[in-house]
């Protein structure tokens, strides 16, 4: 899973970041290195977000407004999205091993 994660975020959303915009997609991972970083050692994505402006500001990578309205925006819907990944791997994890013992009511438990 962590693989799949790296390779995600290094190759996939680089080349899509290629594909649509036309730009190098390693300049914008170097000018958030420092905010991952941070989000790893923090552990909190919430801490990354006044780094990641000042980033965006200093390389000119994305312009100021929409990364001062986007960053937030994408902070809360990450943290979310990790949640569900959660709740969908338990139960994914229960209906492999245990088939016959999750019901719907446990599964909305589980949401």
């Amino acid at each position: 899973m962590i693989t799949a994660s790296i390779i995600y975020g290094l190759a996939i959303l680089p080349a899509i970041y290629a594909i649509l915009l036309r730009k190098n997609p390693f300049r914008l991972l170097c000018c958030v290195a420092k905010s991952l970083l941070t989000g790893i050692g923090t552990a909190s994505s919430c801490a990354t977000i006044p780094i990641t402006l000042s980033c965006f500001e200093k390389k000119k990578v994305v312009d100021r407004r929409l990364a001062e309205f986007l960053l937030p925006i994408a902070t809360v819907t990450n943290i979310s999205g990790t949640a569900i990944y959660i709740a969908v791997s338990a139960i994914f994890l229960v209906q492999t091993y245990h088939p016959n013992i999750l019901t719907f009511t446990s599964s909305v438990v589980i949401w």
